[in-house]
């Protein structure tokens, strides 16, 4: 991990510009204007001060949350943000309200995750950028410049297990149940915690809402993972969206985005 001073001093507020976060104007025609969404502040701080080493990058913003995150997008409408999608909130859920925004910021996706069904999902969400947290910081950077000037950056090894995957129209192995068939082993009450889960919730907001005890909620979660046949809340929340069983009507909205149709998001 990289460590040193942030440029600047203090750093900034979650959502609010880093400093010189307006210097596009002349001689800036091939900066490359970065938010950074991240739940971790180490992580953001070693980002922004790893960035802060390239002339031509500079990070106009950060943020701790999915809600910031969207905030920071449309008000500073950075070129490329690196987005854990594992951060509180849903990073999964800000990509794909992007994309409904067909917002012009490009995703770089940060995750521990070394997953096909995630590198699905996100490709679906017309993520470009897939970076593993555990890489050299270098195909951070890279990844970077190759996503903003209209590339795709993926782990090669990912890439390679993505396209087998895609390619591979054998039924030898067995494979996750289909979206429907996967519905129909949810229960209703598993179905209303796995709509929480994709929005983000925890345990405790999830059982507030339904009025149950967090020890039922974590039931509850225990058996929908054994159902869909995924190993987490992360893949569960991915294996939901790209099969469909939380359609976007169910989500509910982060505030203003896109003029042309509402935004499926986050509740506070």
């Amino acid at each position: 991990m990289v460590t040193g001073e942030l440029p600047g001093g203090e750093p900034p507020r979650q959502g609010h510009p880093h400093p010189g976060a307006d210097s596009r104007g002349k001689g800036w025609g091939n900066l490359i204007r970065v938010g950074i969404a991240d739940d971790h502040p180490l992580i953001r701080q070693a980002v922004t001060t790893l960035l802060a080493m390239e002339p031509d990058i500079r990070v106009v913003g950060e943020a701790g949350d999915a809600r910031t995150a969207l905030e920071l997008v449309r008000a500073q409408k950075p070129d490329v943000l690196l987005l854990d999608i594992n951060m509180p909130g849903g990073g999964l859920e800000v990509a794909r309200a992007l994309a409904r925004e067909r917002s012009e910021t490009r995703v770089v996706a940060l995750t521990i995750h070394d997953d096909e069904e995630y590198l699905a999902a996100l490709v679906r969400m017309g993520v470009r950028g897939y970076v593993l947290k555990d890489e050299a910081p270098q195909r951070v950077v890279n990844a970077i410049r190759e996503v903003r000037d209209g590339g795709a950056v993926l782990p090669s090894k990912m890439m390679a297990r993505f396209l087998d995957h895609l390619g591979d129209h054998r039924t030898s192995s067995p494979r996750p149940a289909a979206g429907a068939e996967a519905a129909g082993r949810l229960s209703a009450r598993e179905r209303e915690v796995l709509e929480g889960i994709v929005e983000g919730k925890s345990n405790r907001q999830i059982a507030q809402e339904l009025v149950i005890t967090e020890k039922t909620v974590k039931n509850h979660i225990t058996h929908l993972l054994e159902k869909l046949q995924v190993q987490d809340r992360t893949q569960a929340a991915v294996y939901a969206l790209r099969h469909g069983l939380v359609a976007p009507s169910d989500l509910p909205d982060l505030g203003p985005g896109s003029q042309s149709e509402p935004l499926p998001a986050l509740r506070k």
